[in-house]
């Protein structure tokens, strides 16, 4: 009888460690026994990759030249199984996915044999019916939901950017399936491309209705690069031509470029609704003058009903500033129900927002986070999977025994490392039930950072912190381990782990710290009112929630506040001391809490020294008792192991930092002078939230973005300097040494996002008179002093400030005269020629 041939087992698990060129040659060993029926074939992503590569190596070969095409139809098998794994692709590992390969393979140029890569191969399957073209799109469309980088999603969108240039996907068919234009929402610049591209053809063959277009405009609008940006305006004003009958939702779209971050498409949006008596329409009107606070000057100009400037009638070189701006404070509307926190918190999963939409979502969770309906489970089911998804993506995947380099590291969270990675494993605390598993051990080994990440999601940490950070191949590069994470991290850490306790035990308590108004702002009547409220339900805060609450305090009503709770019948403690005492109460006295009294004090007198605090609890740092002095300094920081050092100008500050503080984070304000830099909090959009924690003195914050920022002065890029420079153009904002020497430090350097949000904050401080030439010239002397800076790249923006009013002019010729004796020998000519400009500009001409 004869016996059936047994299939061999087939080992893989050595394939991950592989080098690439040995993982296809096991591929290609792996598919000969599969084709010999030796042994069954795998569905293994590993697998995948290789296969993807050595086709490509093989189409490449001097000796072979077998295209990809043909050596899938030597291989059939292939299409109906492992050619399906490219579009299933859950992450890709560091060094490796199918853009960088494919790429490689379509700049390869050999006259004697010209392949196509792997995206055109798809496409001549389809056009011989040998795969399903409805397959391949239904793929890409499922590989671009996931959490790759917009660079590893160029593949997938380069792929349907194809069918649709070789005629396999018809513009009709782009019509018809919704998914095309779904793209315009997408996280990723590319996807949202292919959408935009999409779009302009639906309209150019008349296949989409106007008022279906103006569903996407708010969604082009969001686009960071102005040039796709104005393609909103460009199908706004097209629209408006054609159909005087659409005018009114024209106008109602084109407020949403007032949003954009530049000033040049906040301008064009503007002069749009100018065009088609936008402002006639009452619901434009309000939108505009809600979104006056955040717009520049140079716009606020143009819009209808803003008063000019006042005009010098003389020469007179005097700068007499105007009277000192309102201050109106933009309240913050709470979340309300239930279904408004879900969909606050699925938007913030995908981007930061601002700082107001962060503290909506603390408090909310805070509040009602608790009171799930009973199909929350199902609901919330889509929204945890994209957070673990996030969270893989960003995950470090490492030990001694694991030679992949993560490209990005995720930190563990509430430990006041990664602000994003706290609202994650917070949503996924109120998700859950459950706050995430700690292992420890007490096994030194070489990792990338102090935590680390496996697979199956499991948190890990080591009890005891390595000595250095070090890459599997040491020869790359050692730096020293960080021995604290920031404390205004660890702030948010905090809060973010009370509230994840509380929604995993099932209960509720609102936070005492959760703004009123946009930019952190507590009303002192509502904080009164929710301290009486506490009192009367016996609800205990956590002491940060305290802290917080009373730097965020406003100035405006504090006497008001004060009378209610010096009214209230309330035994009295020493939180509620110090809560007068940052009211403005006298006869208070000094209790032995430090950061209830130093967060008082700081409070009370944001920038002055407070002697009886200090004389109560001396020596704890910059911003405690004492106010912060500041002083520029230059600091250099080693770039790896290049031996190169990036030169920075620091604002160093008086007193110092105390060797010691119990709990640092419960010292805000002190806290902010013990970071180095904030790079991707930056990035990511947390920074204004950092500014948001003490609206009232943002020298500290700002010190922090000046550090990081002026390394990168010659760099054509922006982390986030834009949002400390723009908050000094907030009415409330007294302007410092410090925000000074930010404002001029961004003058000069090379990204011209941050030149544009630095004229523009100068140009509304000097014409609301918080900023005079007196007041300028001494910090920039001392920042010139430190001979960084490219001067020349102040010309062309103080030339644009002095063009704004005779206020504006006389301020420039001022300023430069106060400092041309600093300016560096081959830039004097350029200034002189400025001075020269504006002072024969005026009528009569300024001798």
């Amino acid at each position: 009888m004869t016996m059936p041939k047994k299939t061999k087992k087939f080992d893989i698990s050595r394939l991950r460690d592989m080098s690439v060129d040995d993982a296809e040659d096991f591929w290609r060993q792996y598919r000969r026994l599969v084709r010999k029926k030796e042994i069954e074939p795998i569905r293994n992503e590993a697998l995948a990759r290789a296969m993807f590569s050595a086709m490509i190596r093989d189409a490449m070969d001097w000796n072979q030249f077998i295209a990809i095409a043909d050596q899938l139809r030597r291989d059939k098998d292939l299409l109906e199984s492992d050619i399906w794994l490219l579009f299933e692709f859950e992450r890709f590992p560091q060094g490796w996915n199918l853009t960088s390969w494919d790429t490689h393979f379509s700049s390869w140029k050999k006259e004697e044999r010209k392949g196509e890569d792997w995206k055109g191969t798809i496409c001549t399957l389809i056009e011989e019916e040998a795969i399903q073209k409805n397959r391949v799109l239904e793929g890409c469309f499922r590989s671009l939901t996931r959490p790759f980088t917009d660079y590893e999603s160029k593949w997938y969108v380069g792929l349907l950017e194809l069918m649709i240039k070789r005629g396999i996907v018809t513009v009709e068919e782009e019509a018809e399936d919704a998914r095309f234009l779904g793209l315009l929402d997408n996280p990723n610049a590319s996807p949202r491309g292919l959408g935009l591209k999409v779009l302009e053809q639906l309209i150019k063959e008349k296949l989409i209705a106007d008022k279906d277009v103006l569903h996407y405009i708010p969604a082009i609008f969001l686009e960071p690069v102005k040039g796709k940006a104005k393609k909103a305006i460009t199908l706004l004003n097209g629209i408006a031509k054609t159909n005087d009958k659409m005018w009114p939702e024209v106008c109602r779209m084109a407020v949403n470029g007032l949003r954009h971050e530049a000033a040049e498409i906040q301008q064009t949006a503007l002069d749009l609704l100018l065009k088609y008596d936008g402002f006639t329409d009452l619901e434009v009107g309000k939108s505009v003058q809600n979104l006056m606070p955040s717009l520049p000057a140079s716009v606020q100009r143009s819009i209808p009903g803003q008063k000019e400037p006042p005009k010098k009638q003389t020469p007179s070189r005097s700068v007499s500033a105007p009277m000192l701006p309102e201050v109106r404070y933009e309240t913050i509307e709470p979340v309300k129900t239930f279904d408004e926190l879900f969909d606050l918190a699925v938007r913030l999963v995908e981007k930061a927002g601002n700082a107001g939409d962060i503290e909506r979502l603390l408090d909310g969770l805070a509040r009602i986070g608790s009171d799930k309906p009973s199909d929350f489970e199902e609901k919330a089911k889509p929204l945890l999977q994209r957070i673990q998804k996030k969270i893989a993506w960003d995950a470090t995947c490492w030990d001694k025994n694991k030679k992949e380099i993560p490209y990005w590291f995720n930190p563990f969270p509430f430990t006041g490392h990664d602000l994003r990675s706290d609202i994650f494993h917070l949503m996924i605390a109120w998700i859950t039930d459950s706050l995430p598993i700690i292992e420890t051990s007490d096994v030194p080994v070489e990792i990338l950072h102090e935590e680390i990440r496996w697979l199956d999601g499991t948190l890990f940490c080591y009890k005891e912190l390595p000595l250095s950070l070090s890459f599997a191949d040491k020869s790359w590069f050692t730096v020293e381990c960080p021995k604290s994470t920031s404390p205004i991290k660890m702030l948010f850490s905090k809060r973010a782990e009370s509230i994840a306790t509380l929604l995993t035990e099932g209960k509720s308590c609102p936070l005492l710290s959760a703004p009123t108004h946009r930019h952190g702002w507590i009303d002192p009547v509502a904080f009164v009112q929710r301290l009486l409220e506490a009192h009367s339900a016996k609800t205990e805060h956590a002491e940060h929630d305290q802290v917080l609450a009373l730097l965020r305090l406003m100035p405006h009503g504090r006497q008001e506040a004060l009378k209610m709770l010096n009214d209230a019948d309330i035994k009295r403690n020493e939180y509620c001391d110090a809560v007068r005492y940052a009211l403005g109460a006298d006869q208070v006295e000094i209790g032995v809490t430090a950061h209830y009294w130093i967060a008082s004090a700081r409070c009370r007198s944001p920038f002055e020294s407070d002697p009886t605090v200090e004389s109560k609890h001396p020596k704890c740092g910059p911003d405690g008792g004492s106010g912060a002095a500041y002083k520029l300094q230059l600091v250099k920081r080693p770039v790896f192991n290049t031996g190169w050092f990036e030169t920075g100008i620091a604002a160093m500050c008086e007193p110092p930092l105390p060797e010691k503080l119990d709990d640092i984070s419960l010292f805000p304000s002190v806290g902010f002078h013990t970071i180095v830099e904030w790079f991707f909090e930056e990035a990511e959009g947390y920074f204004p939230w950092m500014l948001s924690v003490w609206p009232q003195n943002l020298d500290p914050g700002i010190a922090v973005s000046l550090r990081s920022h002026s390394e990168n002065r010659d760099k054509n890029y922006d982390y986030g300097f834009r949002h400390a420079l723009a908050a000094l153009a907030r009415p409330e904002t007294e302007i410092r040494f410090v925000g000074i020497a930010a404002l001029f430090t961004a003058l000069a350097m090379k990204c011209s996002v941050v030149n544009a949000t630095a004229t523009d904050t100068l140009i509304t401080i000097i014409g609301d008179g918080r900023l005079t030439s007196e007041a300028a010239v001494a910090p920039v002397r001392e920042l010139l002093g430190l001979k960084v800076l490219t001067t020349s790249r102040w010309v062309p923006h103080l030339k644009t400030i002095s063009e704004q009013s005779d206020h504006h002019a006389d301020f420039v010729l001022e300023f430069l005269e106060g400092m041309v004796d600093l300016l560096p020998p081959k830039d004097v000519g350029a200034f002189l020629d400025l001075l020269y400009d504006i002072a024969v500009s005026r009528n009569p001409p300024v001798n």
